[in-house]
């Protein structure tokens, strides 16, 4: 009777070596988990005739990683069956830094699913710091873990010590205590700051001086709820600081929203509210809204598209 050789279950064994440690497992794993390994496996055999990778004297060498990360992707690669069974998610029973070793392989492999999987659990499974974060956003190009914990960290109420701001790198650092100080954030003058117009405040009532406008340049009539803008160097330059989210400006510096020009062309004009007399040259407080997100997409946005788009390749 002709023996078959099973289609499922005749694994081809793979011979691999990092550092002074052998491992032997299923080729299929690393064939189909990545392009890299695949592409490497239709290589032809040396002038010796010796394939690289299908015995044991001579194995696929890897160069530059170490054996116990390797052992880690191991591990979510060829899982038991016990692991498996023991619930409704898989227990692959490793820590922190061992996931950490997982996504480190994963991502330089391109092994896409097993790299999700690894954000995954250490997104949801594992509390990361912020300063890990965008540590291990920034080494994995992992795109959320980056954006999260630099808006975390430019966060006001945030505190950072000074080993903190020495684990981010003391560029990192200076840049994200830029962010932070109040009177340096519109400074680059390149920011429209973005404001409703009802949060202007009467130098008489403190209240709402401007309740619905009719725009000087464009004629439009807009309520106080619509966005106006002033640019960020106004406030330093035409106008001051009063408070970390307040500022006063010249309401010939606002500009409309719609035409992009000065939308209060008056001398002078009066409150909505108590009918007391404001100058067009003076000075009024308004509310400035938090521009963090704006002002970390201006100062890392080069860093945060490049990390999405290994993500978007890679998943997550």
């Amino acid at each position: 009777m002709a023996v078959n050789v099973s289609a499922e279950f005749f694994w081809q064994t793979l011979f691999l070596q990092v550092e002074d440690e052998i491992f032997c497992v299923p080729r299929c794993e690393f064939e189909e988990s990545s392009e890299i390994f695949a592409d490497m496996f239709t290589l032809p055999a040396g002038a010796n005739g010796n394939v690289e990778g299908e015995s044991q004297d001579h194995p696929i060498i890897l160069e530059g990683y170490r054996k116990e990360d390797f052992r880690c992707l191991l591990r979510v690669m060829y899982p038991r069956a016990s692991q498996l069974l023991s619930g409704d998610q898989p227990s692959f029973n490793l820590e922190k830094t061992e996931w950490i070793s997982v996504l480190r392989l994963s991502t330089i492999w391109g092994m896409k699913k097993i790299r999700s999987h690894a954000i995954h659990v250490l997104s949801n499974n594992m509390q990361l710091s912020l300063i890990e974060k965008v540590n291990l956003g920034r080494e994995h190009k992992v795109e959320k873990w980056f954006v999260e914990g630099i808006l975390d960290l430019v966060d006001r109420k945030s505190t950072l010590s000074l080993t903190d701001l020495a684990d981010l790198g003391w560029e990192t650092a200076a840049r994200i205590l830029w962010i932070r100080d109040p009177d340096s954030r519109p400074g680059s003058g390149k920011l429209a700051v973005p404001f409703k117009l009802s949060s202007i405040k009467c130098p008489h009532c403190v209240k709402s001086a401007i309740l619905s406008w009719r725009c000087s340049h464009c004629q439009t009539m807009l309520s106080g709820e619509h966005e106006f803008f002033v640019l960020g160097k106004q406030i330093m330059n035409g106008g001051r600081k009063v408070g970390p989210r307040e500022a006063r400006v010249q309401l010939s510096l606002v500009k409309c929203n719609l035409c992009k020009q000065s939308a209060i062309a008056q001398r002078a004009l009066s409150c909505q509210t108590c009918n007391g007399s404001i100058q067009a040259s003076s000075q009024p407080v308004f509310q400035m809204p938090d521009l963090s997100e704006e002002m970390v997409n201006e100062v890392f946005g080069d860093e945060i598209k490049e990390y999405k788009l290994v993500s978007t390749s890679l998943g997550m």
